[in-house]
């Protein structure tokens, strides 16, 4: 694993710009540089002292009751999505689960990074070509979490991970980009020899940064759109101005 380190905006724009043109790589923001790389599931089941042997069997009863729950709740809404959407459904509503938030855009990771930042902060870059190549070299499976295809199985460990899309991503993983680094097994950390580059970002530059996304249409608006919001606003510029629609 590579580690750089930048303490400018201009310094973080330069790298983003040319990480940007590596099509295979994603990215991950963390507040603080000094944090590992691990699943919300790991974080959740250590926090709670629950015993390591126990953590695939706890792990699929989570997803086995989400799952039966959403489909008894919204009969035929949910019943065809693969295991993957449900996973990121059951993330999306804080449950914690293997799956480790990526974003194909530097710029994205780079918010994420600094909203909440309090000293340094971090990007993780990942190449997912990377991973492909070494799992398949392995004959280790794309996949290895809790599925109900089949039948409710335990999970099969294995040392790989990798980089996964959803079927049907709901409208904030859309638009952030986002994509999901799903590890063969629920580890305390993901391994150092996964990741191409962990990048450092100086606590210095956090309000330089920020002013300089929101300048490139990086923000909290539209990370996290409202559906809601944006109906209240059609709602109320349906009555003003002209009923004619404007010519594209």
């Amino acid at each position: 694993m590579k580690r750089t380190s930048v303490a400018s905006w201009s310094q973080l724009q330069e790298w983003a710009t040319q990480a940007s043109r590596n099509e295979s790589y994603v990215y991950r923001g963390q507040s603080n540089s000094g944090w590992p790389l691990r699943t919300s599931l790991a974080r959740h089941l250590l926090s709670n002292s629950v015993n390591a042997r126990e953590w695939r069997k706890r792990e699929l009863k989570m997803y086995r009751m989400f799952r039966e729950r959403l489909n008894h709740i919204c009969p035929g809404l949910y019943d065809g999505l693969p295991p993957i959407d449900i996973l990121s459904l059951m993330q999306h509503h804080g449950l914690p689960t293997r799956l480790i938030d990526f974003t194909y855009s530097p710029f994205v990771a780079a918010y994420f990074a600094l909203s909440s930042a309090h000293a340094d902060s971090a990007i993780w870059a990942i190449d997912s070509a990377r991973l492909l190549a070494l799992r398949e070299g392995s004959g280790f499976p794309d996949y290895s979490g809790p599925t109900h295809i089949g039948g409710y199985k335990v999970a099969t460990k294995q040392p790989g991970a990798a980089i996964i899309n959803c079927n049907k991503p709901h409208i904030r993983l859309a638009a952030q980009r986002g994509c999901f680094l799903v590890p063969g097994h629920i580890s305390a950390e993901i391994s150092h020899e996964l990741v191409d580059t962990h990048v450092t970002i100086s606590e210095y530059c956090v309000f330089e940064s920020l002013t300089g996304l929101r300048g490139m249409g990086i923000d909290e608006y539209f990370l996290f759109p409202d559906l809601d919001a944006i109906a209240d606003e059609i709602k109320g510029f349906s009555t003003t101005g002209s009923a004619e629609l404007p010519q594209r």
